[in-house]
């Protein structure tokens, strides 16, 4: 490869990758599914990757100019050869080090809630445009992740379907900027007659039950002491569906 080819190559790398691997580290952190992969996706990365190395120039500027020194801005093939190490390193870390960053912005992300308290610290968090309030889904779960932990939800769905089951350590609710999902590691779905009763039950997810967000209308949660049990009755209703089959 021609030393032209190797700096166009490594501006599109550089171009690119830091701003994925920060998107990765948020993504893994907040929602943990795999980041989109459209021209949307792309042009975040670009613009995250622009904002970081920026920032990583003007720490260079501090240090020396050492990308000068060392032949890598502008090319000088012999002072490059002799500061073959120093350049990876940096390469390395000019491409690794978002994804901690990224998962740093999640954790800041998950206070928000808190922050908010503050509205003129929130505001100037909010002009920034790199944070966004939490949405409804989101203050409801962390909630109830946060005070409670793990028990037991009934979700109710666009087609008349109500969906009661357990949400615990292997369960999970998929948070903005994610399509909300969500997973409970058991339960089962029946529908109300009409005398509004519980019904015949129509499934049992013993091993797991998905819900797109897409079609729940409302998620009710129900309380439950600090070992997890529910507070009242909580099996009366799966019994009364099942005496009536």
């Amino acid at each position: 490869m021609t030393p032209t080819t190797v700096q166009a190559f490594a501006v599109l790398i550089l171009g690119i990758a830091p701003g994925f691997a920060a998107i990765r580290g948020f993504s893994r952190r907040r929602y943990r599914t795999v980041p989109d992969r459209d021209l949307y996706a792309l042009a975040s990365a670009a613009v995250v990757s622009a904002i970081w190395l920026g920032v990583v120039w003007l720490v260079l500027l501090e240090w020396g100019r050492p990308m000068e020194a060392w032949g890598l801005i502008p090319y000088r093939p012999e002072l490059l050869g002799q500061h073959e190490a120093d350049v990876v390193l940096l390469l390395l870390a000019v491409i690794c080090v978002p994804y901690p960053v990224g998962s740093l912005a999640a954790l800041a992300m998950d206070g928000i809630e808190e922050i908010a308290k503050w509205p003129r610290l929130w505001g100037i968090l909010e002009k920034t445009a790199f944070f966004k309030p939490p949405t409804a889904w989101d203050k409801a779960w962390r909630r109830y992740i946060r005070e409670q932990g793990a028990g037991e939800v009934i979700v109710q769905m666009q087609d008349g379907l109500i969906v009661r089951g357990g949400f615990g350590s292997g369960s999970q609710a998929d948070l903005s900027p994610n399509s909300p999902q969500l997973y409970l590691e058991d339960g089962y779905g029946y529908r109300l007659d009409d005398d509004g009763a519980p019904g015949e039950v129509e499934g049992e997810g013993n091993a797991g039950v998905y819900l797109p967000g897409g079609q729940i209308n409302a998620v009710y949660f129900l309380p439950s002491d600090k070992e997890g049990r529910i507070i009242g009755p909580s099996n009366a209703r799966r019994k009364r569906c099942h005496e009536d089959r």
